[in-house]
C-alpha cells in the first residue's frame, strides 16, 4: 500500500518471473497479473491470470481477478463489453459464494452500467464479509454520488481513504464529490494530491481539474487539463464531451466539431454527442448538418440531454419541442450558468 511513484514494478516482475521458472505456483502468475493490472496493461494481465487458472481451475479467486481485467479493458480502453467480466465474476461466485472480489467486481460493473441500486446491493454484500474492504466503500460512495446522496457519498469515500490512504482512485472520487457539493478548494486539493503526492497518472484527476477550471470559467486551463486526460485515456467519451464544451465556451466551434467527431468513433449510439454536434453546426451556420445531427439524436432518445437538469427544465418550458433553434437556446442558457 504505497504511492504509485514508490512502487518498483520492474523489480516485482523479475521476482515473479523467477518464481515461475521452477514449478510455477499460481500465486506467481497472480503476482504478475497484479503488476500489469496496476500498469494498465490489461491484456497482459489477462494472459497471466489465465495461466493461473490453468494451474488452479477450482480456485475461484483467479476468475475474479480476470473479471477485473476485462472490466478495466471496457472502462479504460472501451474495448469489448462488460459481459465477459460478469461471466467471470459469476463463475467465481459459483465456486465460492463468499468471494468478496467477485461481489465487489459485480458492483462496479453494475455501477458503470448505470444500475446504481444493484451496485449498492453487491457492495453491501461484500462488506458483510469484510467490513474493512475499501473498494466496496468507494463503490458505495460512487453509487450514492450518482444518486445525489452527496453526504452519504462523502462519508463512504472517506472511509475508503481511511483504509487505503495511498489509493489515488479514492482521492479522485472524493474530489468529484466535492465538485458536486461546490467545494472547489477541497476538490482541487484532492485532485492535486492524487497527481503530485501519489504519482497517479490516471486521467480522472486531470478530468477533475478540467471540470473545476470549467466551473471557474478558466476555459483555457480546462482545455489544457482535458487534453492531458485524453493523452492518458484517449477512448473515454466523457473527456471528449467535456473538452468540446470547453471549446464551445471559447467559441472555437471548429475544434469542438473535431472533438465530437472523434467521440463518434468511440460511440455512435450516444444521443448527447449528436445533440452537441447539432448545436455546433448551428453556430457554424451549417443548418442542414445541424438538422441531420438533431434527427440522429432524437432517433436514439426521445429526450436527449435529459441527464442535464437545467437543459431539461429549459426544454420542458418550451414543450420539449426539439428543433435546432430551441436546443441551441437551451444549451446556451445552461452554459451561461455553467450547468451544461
Amino acid at each position: 500500500n504505497k504511492p504509485a511513484n514508490e512502487r518498483n514494478y520492474t523489480f516485482m516482475i523479475k521476482l515473479f518471473e523467477k518464481a515461475i521458472q521452477n514449478n510455477p505456483p499460481h500465486e506467481a502468475y497472480e503476482g504478475l497479473w497484479l503488476v500489469y493490472f496496476y500498469l494498465g496493461e490489461f491484456n497482459k494481465s489477462i494472459q497471466y491470470i489465465e495461466e493461473a487458472a490453468k494451474l488452479s481451475p477450482n480456485h475461484g479467486h483467479v476468475y475474479s481477478l480476470a473479471g477485473f481485467s476485462y472490466y478495466r479493458l471496457k472502462y479504460d480502453l472501451n474495448y469489448g463489453g462488460y459481459d465477459k467480466a460478469i461471466e467471470l465474476f459469476n463463475k467465481a461466485l459459483e465456486i465460492n459464494q463468499g468471494d468478496i472480489y467477485a461481489l465487489d467486481g459485480l458492483g462496479w460493473v453494475f455501477y458503470r452500467q448505470g444500475k446504481n441500486n444493484e451496485a449498492i446491493e453487491q457492495f453491501k454484500k461484500a462488506l458483510e464479509l469484510n467490513t474493512n474492504y475499501a473498494s466496496s466503500y468507494a463503490g458505495l460512495g460512487s453509487a450514492n454520488h450518482r444518486l445525489g446522496n452527496l453526504d452519504l457519498a462523502e462519508q463512504y469515500t472517506k472511509k475508503a481513504i481511511e483504509l487505503e490512504p495511498y489509493e489515488a482512485d479514492h482521492h479522485e472520487h472524493i474530489g468529484f464529490i466535492y465538485l458536486s457539493k461546490g467545494n472547489l478548494e477541497m476538490a482541487n486539493k484532492e485532485f492535486r494530491f492524487a497527481i503530485d503526492e501519489l504519482g497517479h497518472a490516471h486521467s480522472h484527476a486531470y478530468r477533475g481539474l478540467a471540470q473545476l477550471n470549467y466551473l471557474k470559467e478558466n476555459y483555457k486551463e480546462s482545455i489544457r487539463y482535458y487534453n492531458k486526460a485524453l493523452e492518458i485515456q484517449p477512448h473515454f467519451l466523457d473527456i471528449h464531451l467535456g473538452l468540446s464544451r470547453a471549446y464551445i465556451r471559447e467559441k472555437d466551434y471548429s475544434k469542438a466539431e473535431e472533438i465530437l467527431k472523434k467521440a463518434l468513433t468511440i460511440s455512435d449510439k450516444n444521443a448527447q454527442v449528436y445533440l452537441m454536434l447539432s448545436f455546433v453546426y448551428y453556430k457554424l451556420n451549417e443548418l442542414e448538418s445541424a438538422d441531420l445531427m438533431m434527427s440522429k439524436a432524437l432517433s436514439l432518445s426521445n429526450n436527449p440531454g435529459s441527464s442535464i437538469p437545467s437543459f431539461s427544465e429549459c426544454m420542458g418550458n418550451i414543450g420539449n419541442n426539439y428543433t435546432v433553434e430551441n436546443v441551441a437556446r437551451c444549451i446556451e442558457a445552461s452554459m451561461s450558468q455553467n450547468k451544461y
